[in-house]
């Protein structure tokens, strides 16, 4: 059994935008912080556990490696989690997917850009899904033996359920406080892609955005873990021109109001959520940033990921992607993110999706 890893960098874009202290794992097992090196080479230690087991994998078609993810990966997810201020990790549950669900998702990843089908090819090792997982879904990256990454995939078994558009609506939305009168009269935000798609299509677009990312370094980097082992040493890329001064800091102009306290899903209570009334002057702000959504101003890998799914949504998959704002159930304002001028500014940057 694989024992956890000692690595706190993938939660930085995945998760959310944060400041660790230190690099290390869970308070459990580890009782204190260990020097950055030792840490470092104990997380490539993990991940190469990790890349030897599942190498076998890569032998069969991606259908074949959709599975029920192993109890210690589940285990660690878990602690990991809960480590870092989630508190419902307990109730995660590995399921296999259904017949009917592996269709899907197959048909899905038909349809994908050219570069997701390529590298999950080629180095997507395996695709789990959990009941009850905090958010649409999470990458995670292995190494081998002769330094190259690999990556392995868990995604929110909720995306089979429900539709694009609900799942879309209820991320941009989740940040900010609850209607407490239950009515409608509180500002409220909804995306709308005019297709049939389940969220499903959603997780894949984006977590597999982070995967070619990885990849190819549309962005400077992901993470700096990952950074330092592949020796990535920009600090700029075509797409972060312009738009972002560092990964989690954006230009001074496209910085819009709460941007620091996102917190999609509401999975970090400590946090709290935005008040509600702060949303008509925060869309506003959006619509004229060249964000696609929210949840775009955490990160510049998250800017990428939610900008190359609504692009896809809307240049090949039939789409047109609008952003609502709501009030006393009345549409008030509304813009179409992909057909900003700022949003067609970044289409050659995103070229290499498609090559």
């Amino acid at each position: 059994m694989l024992s956890a890893k000692p690595d706190m960098n993938k939660y930085i874009s995945h998760r959310a935008v944060l400041s660790f202290i230190c690099f290390g794992m869970l308070a459990a097992l580890l009782t204190a912080c260990k020097p950055f090196d030792s840490q470092y080479e104990a997380a490539l230690d993990w991940k190469r556990g990790v890349f030897q087991r599942l190498q076998g994998n890569l032998s069969g078609p991606i259908a074949s490696r959709i599975q029920k993810m192993p109890i210690d990966l589940l285990k660690t997810t878990q602690d990991y989690d809960r480590s870092i201020g989630i508190p419902n990790s307990d109730r995660y549950a590995a399921r296999d997917a259904t017949a009917d669900e592996l269709a899907l998702i197959k048909s899905y990843i038909d349809l994908l850009p050219r570069a997701h089908q390529k590298v999950f090819a080629s180095k997507l090792l395996a695709v789990y899904f959990i009941d009850g997982f905090s958010g649409a879904g999470m990458t995670e990256w292995v190494v081998d033996r002769e330094g190259h990454t690999y990556y392995y995939l868990i995604l929110n078994s909720s995306l089979f359920n429900i539709s694009i558009d609900d799942w879309l609506t209820y991320k941009e939305d989740s940040q900010f406080e609850s209607r407490l009168d239950k009515s409608t009269t509180s500002p409220s935000i909804r995306v709308r892609t005019q297709t049939n798609f389940k969220a499903l299509m959603y997780g894949l677009l984006h977590e597999g955005s982070h995967i070619v990312d990885y990849e190819l370094g549309v962005t400077p980097y992901i993470d700096p873990q990952h950074r330092r082992f592949i020796g990535r040493n920009k600090d700029r890329s075509d797409f972060t021109d312009g738009v972002w001064v560092q990964g989690s800091k954006p230009v001074e102009r496209y910085d819009f109001k709460h941007r620091g306290d996102i917190n999609t899903y509401g999975i970090f209570p400590k946090r709290g959520l935005i008040p509600r009334y702060e949303l008509p002057e925060m869309f506003s702000q959006l619509a004229k940033s060249p964000f696609v959504s929210f949840y775009s101003g955490t990160s510049w890998n998250e800017d990428l990921a939610d900008y190359v799914t609504y692009h896809h949504i809307e240049r090949y998959l039939g789409g047109s992607v609008t952003v609502e704002l709501l009030s006393a159930g009345n549409v008030v304002e509304r813009y179409a993110p992909v057909k900003t001028s700022l949003a067609k500014q970044r289409e050659k940057s995103v070229r290499i999706f498609y090559e």
